[in-house]
């Protein structure tokens, strides 16, 4: 999936305008729409692959806290055995902290970004649409058309 640096750097190119060729940018623009909507839509589908994998993880990851983890389990996930038993509110504020959930959380909210941006861009495009018109439209009255 992209990263939203490369997203955005992707965009300042895609977003030039070349009033040369006036006639075909009104065309290129559909494309770049199909772009944008598509990167849209797979950052979507993985951005809800994270949303599960951070619900599986952190259910899990409640388990640990509680003690509720066998020595096998512990095992195959690869964490060592919890010391403590917490509370519900210990739980929580373990959870919250987490190392492997905050990571996951930061995953989730780099795609947020990626997803407003392309929302962002969609509108930019379709803006382009009245700009690449009103640019062919002041190319015909300066040339007397």
């Amino acid at each position: 999936m992209a990263k939203l640096d490369d997203l955005l750097s992707e965009w300042a190119k895609d977003a030039v305008i070349d009033e040369t060729k006036l006639g075909s940018e009104g065309l290129r623009l559909a494309l770049l729409h199909a772009k944008y909507l598509k990167i849209m839509a797979l950052n979507n589908r993985a951005r809800r692959e994270i949303e599960g994998r951070y619900a599986k993880l952190r259910n899990t990851k409640g388990d640990y806290y509680k003690g509720h983890l066998d020595q096998e389990q512990l095992a195959a996930l690869g964490w060592p055995p919890f010391a403590f038993k917490l509370t519900n509110s210990g739980v929580d504020q373990k959870l919250s902290t987490d190392p492997d959930l905050v990571d996951v959380l930061l995953e989730k909210a780099e795609m947020d970004e990626i997803a407003e941006s392309c929302v962002s861009i969609l509108g930019q495009i379709k803006n382009m649409h009245f700009t690449v018109k009103s640019d062919i439209d002041w190319q015909r009255f300066i040339n007397g058309g």
